[in-house]
């Protein structure tokens, strides 16, 4: 993205700029994101943000690894565009607070990513985890006894726990069941 330098006004006016390969459109997409990165800071005290540096540093990670797979050049250069027209905005104040809260303030999004040997979990999350596979292992065990539960991986264990609430809340009390519709066929005899 290029500035002109013809004075205050003149700073602010942005046109793409074409990058010459795809390595030159990757630099201008680090290049703005530690801008971004930098910019967390001064921007929680403008806008006096409920949140951290490290939370807003962290959704301007998912968001750049949003994009990560893209590799054409000129889609690249449009996004730095996009990015850079954000950070202008934010950093002259032209957005009102509700615009940068509601993008900054939000939960970080769940990752489907494995575990790996690295990560640490909590007490709790372990022993959520575990008595949700013994539900799981309990059910299958009562439905399909010949089935080897020590197959089970810890994805089907979170697919079923997930397929299970939600069944749970259409069977809610306060809602009751769905109710089921029957016709009669002799009232539509042709």
């Amino acid at each position: 993205v290029s500035t002109q330098s013809t004075g205050y006004l003149g700073r602010l006016v942005m046109s793409v700029r074409s990058s010459k390969n795809l390595v030159e459109a990757w630099n201008n997409a680090k290049s703005l994101y530690r801008r971004c990165y930098r910019h967390a800071p001064k921007m929680i005290r403008s806008y006096n943000l409920r949140t951290t540096a490290p939370h807003i540093r962290a959704i301007l990670r998912e968001e750049f690894d949003k994009h990560m797979h893209i590799r054409e050049r000129k889609v690249i250069d449009l996004l730095v565009y996009k990015g850079e027209n954000e950070l202008m905005e934010t950093k002259e104040m032209w957005k009102t607070y509700s615009h940068v809260a509601e993008f900054f303030e939000r939960p970080l999004a769940v990752k489907e990513q494995p575990i790996g040997p690295n990560v640490i979990l909590s007490a709790e999350t372990l022993d959520r985890k575990k008595k949700q596979r013994e539900l799981v292992e309990d059910v299958i065990k009562t439905h399909a006894p010949d089935y080897d539960v020590s197959t089970i991986t810890d994805e089907q264990v979170a697919d079923w726990i997930y397929n299970a609430a939600w069944m749970m809340k259409m069977m809610d009390e306060t809602t009751g069941p769905q109710e089921i519709i029957t016709v009669d066929p002799s009232e539509y005899k042709l």
